[in-house]
């Protein structure tokens, strides 16, 4: 049986012929876009950014395509300039949105046989700005970010950033988009300047003592941000590099370390299938916790992912936090989108499925405060089980719970909650809550990967090896 690095190199990296004849593929890019940009009289410079140039991608890699727009240039010009770019150059373009707007598509060279794979290829506009600090849009410290990896990068040590990424895809902790909240390239490739070599990053991840602080070299002064990792940007010491790292990635990725360094195996890099739910099983799993599940489902409008992924965490925390605060103990929270992206579906575990009848209200400590005032709003008062009582040198009245089951809670409660302008009136007019059985039904395989843990290393089955 082969090593795991020996099967993902075989599987996920470039042999030398493929990454030659991409480069050769990308400069034919480059040079048509220079052609066009010359004929329809666009002041700019196109330039390759991101993996490619930096010699670190996996096998069928996206294609950064960056335009270089003067300083004084107009938003709206940048936006026509791309568009107009586009309209000439990719097939089946489509207009996506960031700071500013930038084309997305699929490119093949003109001279090129259609048996010759596109290339997915992002035509992004940004500044051509003179130092990174003196950025105008957050993209414009990206052609920074790739010479600086061009510069500071041995050549030797590619590989064990590719095998990085590999082993962070694997794992689900890849990417700085909101919906993963993980390690982007860009930081993937300082973490192994940091540290040497692919089982020498992991090494150190799995050391970890959250939260940390990382620099490659001297600087005057670190951000300070509630987050579990900085990355000390080398191009603009103002910047962390890591700020997409959530607590949550942050836990999944050293767990991962340190499970990797007792056992590596494939798993880490080719995960086994998602667990799918049966129902009726399901059904007795919930039976024998004792807890209760909800679950929300809505239709999600025509947003750029970071967008409605924003949303659906915002959505996740209020509610999550809301059925806390009523007294329900929170086990755990999944969000997950449609592989169309036209539903989303939000699943929280809580315990118990529900509240006892009565529950204990405090009041002022006995001889402080307002005791007269705490009497004479609950002696009598309809909610009142008992007269109020002193316990442990404190007022307190045991009081009817007008919600017991998290479904209560939410149908009382959710329209004073905003959960993001966009999906908020969707919630309210839309949303289709449930919880218990009926949740189990209607969301099987959500509750199933939920119960499996976010992990998935760990989950049953063989590899998932790509063909």
């Amino acid at each position: 049986m082969e090593e795991p690095l020996t099967t993902v190199a075989r599987l996920c990296l470039p042999s030398a012929e493929q990454e030659q004849e991409l480069q050769a593929r990308v400069a034919v890019l480059l040079q048509q876009v220079q052609g066009l940009l010359d004929e329809l009289r666009i002041a700019a410079t196109p330039m390759l950014v991101g993996s490619v140039p930096k010699g670190t991608f996996l096998r069928a890699p996206d294609i950064d395509l960056f335009v270089a727009f003067p300083v004084g240039t107009s938003e709206a010009d940048l936006a026509s300039g791309v568009e107009r770019i586009a309209a000439r150059l990719l097939q089946g373009r489509q207009k996506r949105y960031a700071q500013h707007p930038y084309a997305w598509g699929w490119w093949r060279a003109p001279d090129e046989p259609e048996t010759v794979p596109q290339l997915e290829v992002e035509v992004v506009p940004c500044y051509a700005v003179e130092s990174p600090t003196a950025h105008r849009s957050a993209v414009d410290r990206t052609p920074f970010h790739t010479r600086y990896v061009q510069q500071h990068l041995p050549s030797e040590r590619r590989t064990d950033v590719r095998f990085f990424k590999a082993w962070l895809k694997g794992i689900g902790c890849y990417g700085a988009e909101v919906a993963i909240q993980g390690i982007s390239g860009y930081l993937a490739e300082l973490l192994v300047l940091r540290y040497g070599d692919f089982e020498a990053t992991v090494a150190a991840i799995a050391a970890w003592r959250l939260p940390l602080t990382l620099t490659l070299g001297p600087v005057a002064a670190v951000p300070k941000e509630d987050v579990p990792l900085v990355m000390v940007d080398p191009v603009d010491a103002r910047r962390n590099a890591a700020a997409a790292l959530s607590w949550e990635q942050a836990g999944r990725l050293r767990q991962a370390a340190r499970d990797y360094l007792a056992a590596p195996d494939l798993r880490f890099f080719f995960p086994p299938l998602p667990p799918r739910g049966d129902v009726g099983a399901l059904q007795g799993q919930l039976q024998a916790r004792g807890c209760g599940v909800v679950a929300l489902q809505l239709p999600l409008p025509p947003l750029v992912p970071d967008v409605y992924w924003s949303q659906l965490h915002r959505v996740r925390g209020k509610v999550a936090a809301l059925l806390q605060r009523e007294g329900f103990a929170l086990l755990g929270a999944r969000a997950a989108v449609s592989e169309d992206e036209a539903m989303a579906t939000i699943l929280w575990e809580v315990l118990p499925a529900q509240l006892p009848a009565s529950v204990v209200h405090p009041g002022p400590p006995v001889g402080r405060g307002n005791e007269e005032e705490f009497l004479a709003k609950w002696q009598g008062h309809p909610r009142a089980l008992g007269p109020p009582m002193v316990v442990e040198g404190r007022w307190q009245v045991t009081l009817e719970r007008p919600r017991r089951t998290p479904l209560q809670v939410l149908e009382a409660e959710t329209e004073r909650l905003e959960l993001g302008k966009d999906l908020t009136p969707l919630i309210r007019q839309r949303g289709r809550w449930s919880a218990g059985a009926d949740a189990v039904r209607s969301a099987p395989d959500q509750l199933a990967q939920l119960w499996a843990g976010p992990m998935p290393w760990r989950w049953l089955g063989p590899p998932l090896l790509p063909h």
